[in-house]
C-alpha cells in the first residue's frame, strides 16, 4: 500500500515559533560567552516584550476580525428583514 508523504498542517505560523535566532546568539556570544549577566537579562527582557507584542497583535486581530464579521452579519440580517417587509402579504 502506498500513502502521499504527510505535509505540516497549514495552521503553524511562524508567529507561534519560540527560536528567535538573532536574540539567542546575541545572548550565546555576548551572555554567555564573556559571563555577562547584564546581557542576559536584556535579551530575555527583549525577548518577553517580543512575546508580549505578538500575543496583543494576535488578539487584538482575532477581536478586529469577531467584530468585522459580526457587523456584516447584522448588515445582512437588516437587508435580508427589509426586503421581506416589503414582499406583499401574497408572497406568503
Amino acid at each position: 500500500m502506498v500513502t502521499a508523504p504527510r505535509r505540516r498542517p497549514l495552521h503553524r505560523k511562524r508567529a507561534h515559533r519560540t527560536d528567535h535566532p538573532i536574540l539567542i546568539r546575541h545572548a550565546i556570544d555576548r551572555g554567555v560567552a564573556l559571563g555577562d549577566e547584564t546581557t542576559m537579562w536584556h535579551v530575555t527582557l527583549v525577548g518577553l516584550g517580543v512575546v508580549l507584542i505578538t500575543w496583543a497583535l494576535t488578539v487584538a486581530t482575532t477581536i478586529f476580525t469577531s467584530l468585522t464579521g459580526e457587523r456584516l452579519l447584522y448588515d445582512l440580517r437588516i437587508r435580508s428583514y427589509t426586503h421581506l417587509m416589503r414582499l406583499p402579504m401574497r408572497y406568503f
